[in-house]
């Protein structure tokens, strides 16, 4: 029998534990019937045997307590205070992964199956097993996959019908769309040059290279054409959107090549799309591409082809043009060393605009984002606190550019202010509007990362495949599909001659 008091294996004296509460419980309800029965003969009445009921019961959870509660027997002197609890533990702790496949290994003991005590046989324990987890990996692995055709005939020898297979990515092409989407996935998304790529399938069995690599890149691009210019038409759909470009590397073919004209990545996006193009140019001209006839507002940082379109603007939809409060306050934080108390007002003033907007929920939260109700107090909170603090900006801004050279830092960069003071408060009367572009910001992140990996494009196609991916990927991610389960399921679609799919869709589906 199994001795208690000189048992210290935790496991073992849990299970015990665990079987004692199982039997109080088992006999504190064969308690309450006897006691309920007991009451009846008595001749008491319903309420009256409901309140001897709840008696016991308070009595058998205090009994629960004294067996079950905290093992400490110390309790505070009169006149002091409760010891304090203890501090919160720090971290996360073991996270929740809802997303994992779950495997369940059975472990059982072979070899010697006597105890070592007595050297009895041991029986299993049914139903007291010990559970643990493990988060492992189980490798990815390439296969090459043989598909055979049945044909069928009739008697008709003209006739001749075979098996149905998925199209191909490539007619005639050894790659299947998955492999394609991986590398896409892997260049454009986690930032692998295809080089690399190389390398690491080489270790995993594959032999192939980077040219076949971006064939599959290539084709795969062309497939998704129509949805990357699907994704357009969903940004300028949206009352507010926002834009942005950075630099793009163009690569020469041969050092003894010329060096290439700078490029640059622009990028227009809604809260829940982004839309990428990649061209030689930063004029105008790109930027009335891009918005065309876009009836709403543009939040932009201090590039003025964008009010210069809503300048030229004469007929047709209005366009509105808002500014970035981000864009402002870094002005001022770059001449803080030589200016420290003007700017410390000043950061201090645009800090508490950002405080009004954390009282209510995100613009950018897909739970909240339509709501009338989210828009009416945003836009009531703008106006009862907001417009104060947009107030003593200005004001701040007239006493400090009189007390400062005309060409001194801080004077530079209150006249960026005032320059776009209009666009700067529009959204003190539209609450769709945020208070910065760091959502245009966000979205060409990840083009800047792979900039530094893969260090641009090297023609006019790297190009147009680059613009696609980041696009089609980011879309993906500010919908909250899954980026590469989206574009292999928009590819079937698009192979299969199916209409166009967006990865707000899947979630619909979802």
């Amino acid at each position: 029998m199994l001795n208690i008091a000189t048992t210290n294996d935790a496991g073992t004296l849990k299970q015990v534990a665990l079987l004692q509460e199982q039997e109080i419980n088992r006999l504190r309800l064969r308690v309450r019937e006897q006691e309920r029965e007991l009451l009846k003969l008595k001749g008491l009445t319903p309420s009256e045997l409901q309140m001897r009921l709840e008696k016991i019961e308070l009595e058998l959870l205090a009994r629960n307590k004294a067996l079950f509660g905290t093992s400490t027997e110390k309790r505070p002197a009169r006149g002091e205070e409760s010891p304090k609890d203890k501090e919160p533990q720090t971290g996360h702790g073991p996270r929740e992964q809802k997303q994992l496949e779950l495997i369940e290994e059975t472990h059982e003991l072979k070899g010697k199956t006597c105890c070592e005590s007595c050297n009895k046989p041991l029986c299993e324990w049914e139903n007291q097993d010990d559970e643990s987890e493990e988060i492992t990996l189980v490798e990815r692995r390439f296969v090459l996959v043989k598909h055979k055709r049945k044909k069928y005939r009739c008697e008709c020898p003209k006739r001749i019908t075979m098996a149905p297979v998925d199209p191909r990515l490539v007619p005639g092409g050894r790659y299947s769309t998955k492999f394609a989407v991986e590398v896409a996935g892997a260049k454009y998304l986690d930032h692998m040059p295809l080089e690399r790529q190389v390398e690491i399938m080489a270790r995993e069995g594959l032999a192939t290279d980077s040219q076949t690599l971006w064939d599959q890149l290539w084709a795969l691009s062309q497939k998704l054409m129509p949805t990357y210019e699907a994704v357009l038409k969903r940004v300028l759909a949206a009352p507010v959107i926002f834009a942005d470009e950075t630099t793009w590397n163009m690569l020469r073919m041969k050092k003894t090549d010329p060096k290439p004209p700078k490029h640059y990545a622009w990028a227009v996006a809604s809260p829940d799309a982004v839309f990428m193009k990649i061209v030689g140019s930063r004029a105008g001209a790109v930027a009335e591409e891009l918005i065309g006839t876009y009836s709403g507002t543009v939040m932009a940082d201090g590039y003025d082809v964008y009010d210069a379109r809503a300048a030229a603007r004469k007929t047709g939809p209005p366009l509105r043009i808002a500014h970035c409060w981000a864009h402002v306050r870094r002005k001022f934080i770059e001449c803080e060393p030589k200016f420290g108390p003007e700017c410390a007002v000043i950061i201090e003033l645009i800090r508490k605009l950002y405080a009004v907007e954390r009282q209510l929920p995100s613009i950018f939260d897909p739970m909240t984002r339509a709501t009338r109700t989210l828009l009416k107090k945003r836009q009531a909170l703008r106006q009862r606190e907001s417009k104060k603090i947009i107030a003593d900006i200005e004001e701040w801004a007239k006493e400090a550019a009189a007390g400062c050279l005309p060409q001194s830092a801080l004077r530079l960069a209150i006249n960026y202010m005032n320059g776009q003071w209009k666009g700067l408060t529009l959204f003190l009367d539209d609450p769709n509007l945020p208070l910065d572009n760091n959502h245009a910001e966000r979205a060409l992140r990840a083009l800047c990362v792979g900039r530094k990996n893969h260090y641009g494009s090297r023609s006019q196609r790297g190009l147009e495949v680059a613009a696609v991916f980041y696009t089609l990927l980011g879309t993906a991610k500010l919908a909250g599909v899954e980026p590469k389960s989206y574009v292999l399921e928009a590819t079937r679609r698009a192979l299969a001659g199916e209409p166009v799919l967006l990865p707000h869709e899947m979630n619909a589906a979802a």
